[in-house]
């Protein structure tokens, strides 16, 4: 694991006001809405270095989701303050592990993530990323080409 710099910081903020932000519409349920933004262009801007440069304000990269996935209205919508955790881990797992955020959607379901809110939200970013991996088996201290060959053995 990587410890993360500032800018990969600022995009797991991101992420966290945008996973937030989805449960103001109340538009879309949660699982739903997390599973449109891991297979998102928006998720790959985040991810990307020039995502400093482009305008993508949290409502722009919302509509943007809504735009390219097809979601079903409706659902059981997360508390906010679970949406935004679950956001920030995801982009947290990705950023210090570089294991891509797809990959780590198919091992961790939303559904997963909002039962361990409770007994990991106050740890350490990086605890949550070790605990998580431990329980699923996955061995981040391999190099990026190990974890890839690790997972996709699975």
């Amino acid at each position: 694991m990587k410890e993360l710099n500032d800018a990969e910081l600022f995009q797991c903020k991101f992420v966290s006001d945008l996973f937030e932000y989805s449960t103001k519409t109340k538009e879309f349920s949660s699982k739903n809405f997390i599973k449109a933004y891991i297979y998102s262009s928006v998720s790959k801007i985040v991810a990307s270095k020039s995502f400093f440069i482009e305008s993508l304000d949290i409502v722009a990269a919302y509509e943007q989701i809504k735009k390219e996935k097809k979601m079903v209205k409706g659902g059981t919508v997360y508390p906010s303050y679970v949406m935004a955790w679950i956001g920030y881990i995801i982009k947290y797992f990705q950023s210090s592990t570089g294991i891509p955020q797809t990959v780590i959607y198919k091992k961790i379901k939303p559904e997963e993530l909002y039962s361990l809110y409770e007994a990991y939200h106050s740890l350490d970013n990086e605890l949550v990323v070790k605990r998580i991996a431990e329980a699923k088996n996955i061995n981040i201290e391999l190099n990026n080409i190990e974890i890839m060959r690790q997972l996709s053995d699975i």
